[in-house]
């Protein structure tokens, strides 16, 4: 778009990209822009390839019948004739209203385009566009990036972000705290998680406080009453609660 308005404005420039990046798609619109304009262009290239695939654009747009080749195999005097004849009749056969519909038709192409660049750059309630999501997920997703779903109709503000991205951060912290365990989950015998299994778990670590509480009481009454010099470590009450949460 920047090279089809400066070549419009009559700017200098060079347009630079490797293969298959659109320069020839570009220049194409470059040709057609100006002629709407009123302008003769002079179109060179070192390959008669490259004329070729431009010529062939503009064919397919209906304006291939403005242009005329002055060097190739197939230039000859007739030839020439032939073009302008070709060209000349076909500025009589359009009116004004062709022109409109026309108009009227890359109006409603244009508004659409639009339409679909407004919804990607739309700021939702999280802070967050379309366009900010896709980048983030090109960038940096990976295979073992889990994959989140609400229902339908779920939309989530700022707060909920920042809420969402203090769970992930203590979630970090968890999995590399369990990482430098070895072995300390070797017990566990249960391969998928449910909610179902969490609820029965953290009800058994509350059961098994209560037991190791008692357990402490029964291990002091043996000391009082054998009278042996026991000395087994004792865990406190708050130790176990904070070892459970």
């Amino acid at each position: 778009m920047a090279a089809i308005v400066a070549s419009a404005k009559g700017h200098n420039f060079v347009l630079d990209g490797p293969p298959g990046t659109g320069k020839s798609q570009t220049i194409a619109n470059m040709i057609a822009h100006n002629l709407a304009l009123g302008r003769r262009v002079l179109f060179v290239a070192e390959k008669m390839a490259a004329l070729d695939v431009v010529k062939r654009r503009l064919d397919q747009k209906g304006v291939g019948q403005f242009c005329l080749e002055l060097h190739s195999n197939k230039t000859s005097k007739t030839h020439v004739l032939q073009q302008l004849d070709r060209a000349w009749d076909t500025r009589e056969q359009l009116s004004q209203e062709d022109w409109e519909e026309q108009a009227n038709k890359v109006l409603a192409l244009r508004n659409r385009l639009n339409g679909f660049v407004k919804v990607l750059h739309r700021r939702w309630p999280n802070g967050w566009t379309i366009q900010n999501a896709i980048g983030l997920v090109i960038k940096e997703a990976n295979p073992s990036t889990p994959n989140l779903s609400w229902p339908a109709g779920t939309e989530h503000i700022k707060a909920d972000m920042e809420a969402m991205r203090a769970i992930a951060r203590r979630l970090d912290l968890n999995k590399s705290a369990v990482e430098e365990i070895n072995g300390g989950f070797s017990l566990l015998i249960n391969t998928e998680w449910s909610n179902a299994w969490q609820a029965s778990l953290v009800d058994s670590a509350r059961h098994i406080v209560k037991a190791l509480l008692e357990a402490n009481k029964a291990r002091d009454l043996v000391v009082v009453l054998s009278g042996l010099p026991l000395k087994a470590p004792s865990v406190s009450a708050t130790e176990l609660y904070a070892l459970v949460r």
